[in-house]
């Protein structure tokens, strides 16, 4: 019989060394799997690679969130079953938006989103807590014991509506200005007070339906109003951080004058918005003062009203001018100032021996407009242009003046300002509504007028929109290629394999 066959042992010294050596591998590579987790948890980078960086936050914002002391908490709450301007896609970028801001804030700040139709118990809740009525789509910012309530609508910038009442387009997605305005002023905690001027036949901004968005808008920003007579108020002037005059029907008396000529040395603010249609050649003499001159124009142009027909339009579409560091996010862009604009004029002598520094920020935007110096109102003609009498382009409505401090915003030191525009009635309601451009400027001109500069440096995001300009000829070409040439060539093709296969 045959000596039987020597078995090595099922786990011989050999067998164990390379088990021990796959469990050695393998545990290293758990440790590094860990490792570049943790790295990727703590010491992650990210990309915004949405185009033109829509969802990138500015420094400012950045550096918000990252001094939060306590937790923020945004609710949204949206209405699935209703449409919006904007739609889906403007929900999108605010969720897209809100998750940047979650991400910056390193879980200081929470986002809950609320349908309000499919959540009831939840929007019943926070509709008790917050009292927003019967409003839908809104942003609730909730910070300590403190909140602020946006709507959504305010986020964007649309385009006029189309056709047949068809949904407008967003030009410009604004939410980073809006979300973060409204966080600091929660955070801040502290109201500014401006003085609005009454008593020369001003609309009333506290109480009145005129200028309702436009006291909103500045309460979202933490500005409160309130009236000041000069002439009988209990308040100085300097309690104000500026001062509002807001299309006077009637003039100043010299005793007023005074009072705001003090305010103005004592390195004050003013919005002066004057009203075309109103004479008051007091308040004007005080700005010629300042080198401001109205020319007590009318800016008009002529508009095509049918094939043969124009007619003379008051209302001046108005280019926001670069030239002010406060108004860098508008530049080029175009507002609308209806129901009469005066021009008005920089004098350089008066305006240096002062020492004002003077910038044009408001011109019309086509060149077809020119200052009416007849006073066609009141007779009821059809005006012309005379030359040699009326103004003719560039004409200017808007100047920004500065009496001291640094030009660079970004140094705050103590000086005096004046915001002076030809044209009161663009703070309407039913302006700010149709012109989103004219709102930014308001709160714009606001956030400069009292040192607010780090508010000024979140430009909204605007979309682009791409046009293919097509001639005749090449449009008849692609009809031919769409309509005949490829269906003709899928035929003949199907053909060919079809006699092919036949044979």
């Amino acid at each position: 019989m045959g000596k039987a066959a020597r078995r090595s042992p099922s786990f011989g010294p050999q067998r164990w060394r390379i088990g021990l050596n796959v469990a050695v591998q393998l545990l290293v590579l758990a440790c590094l799997l860990l490792m570049v987790n943790y790295l990727g948890l703590t010491r992650y980078q990210r990309w915004d690679l949405s185009r033109y960086n829509r969802y990138s936050l500015s420094e400012l914002t950045r550096r918000l969130l990252g001094s939060l002391k306590k937790d923020v908490n945004i609710y949204v709450l949206y209405s699935s079953r209703d449409e919006i301007p904007g739609g889906q896609i403007l929900f999108d970028d605010v969720r897209n938006l809100l998750k940047e801001y979650e991400i910056a804030a390193k879980r200081k700040v929470r986002v809950e989103t609320v349908d309000l139709y499919d959540d009831v118990t939840k929007a019943k809740l926070l509709q008790d807590r917050f009292r927003f009525g019967s409003e839908k789509d809104l942003i609730i910012i909730e910070y300590q014991s403190r909140h602020k309530t946006v709507r959504v609508q305010d986020l964007a910038e649309f385009a006029p509506e189309g056709l047949f009442g068809a949904t407008p387009q967003v030009r410009a997605f604004r939410g980073e200005q809006v979300l973060t305005s409204a966080v600091l002023a929660l955070v801040e905690n502290k109201q500014l007070l401006l003085g609005v001027v009454t008593g020369h036949g001003e609309p009333d901004a506290l109480n009145g339906a005129e200028l309702k968005r436009f006291k909103a808008m500045a309460e979202q920003q933490s500005i409160r109003f309130e009236e000041v007579n000069l002439a009988s108020s209990n308040r100085s002037p300097g309690d104000y951080r500026a001062l509002l005059i807001i299309g006077p029907r009637n003039d100043f008396s010299p005793q007023e004058l005074g009072v705001l000529r003090a305010y103005w040395n004592s390195q004050g603010r003013l919005l002066v918005l004057l009203n075309p249609r109103s004479r008051t050649p007091l308040l004007n003499e005080f700005l010629n003062s300042c080198g401001i001159r109205a020319d007590e124009d009318l800016v008009v142009t002529k508009i095509r009203t049918g094939i043969q027909e124009e007619g003379l339009t008051l209302d001046v579409y108005g280019r926001f001018a670069g030239d002010a560091p406060f108004l860098k996010s508008l530049s080029q862009a175009t507002g609308y100032f209806p129901a009469g604009t005066t021009s008005l004029s920089l004098d350089a002598v008066k305006a240096r021996a002062a020492g004002l520094r003077g910038t044009a920020v408001l011109r019309p935007a086509f060149p077809n407009y020119w200052g009416e110096k007849d006073d066609f109102l009141q007779t009821g003609t059809d005006p012309a242009f005379d030359e040699g009498r009326d103004l003719q382009p560039p004409l200017v409505f808007g100047w920004a003046l500065e009496k001291g401090g640094i030009p660079d915003q970004r140094i705050q030191a103590g000086s005096s300002r004046m915001l002076v525009v030809g044209n009161a009635d663009f703070l309407n309601d039913s302006t700010l509504n149709r012109a989103t451009a004219d709102a930014d400027f308001a709160m714009l001109s606001l956030n400069w007028l009292t040192d607010r500069e780090q508010l000024l440096g979140i430009p909204p995001k605007r979309t682009r929109f791409y046009f293919l300009d097509f001639s005749a000829g090449q449009l008849d070409r692609i009809l031919f290629l769409v309509v005949l040439a490829v269906p003709a060539a899928a035929g003949l093709a199907g053909m060919l394999i079809y006699m092919v296969r036949r044979r």
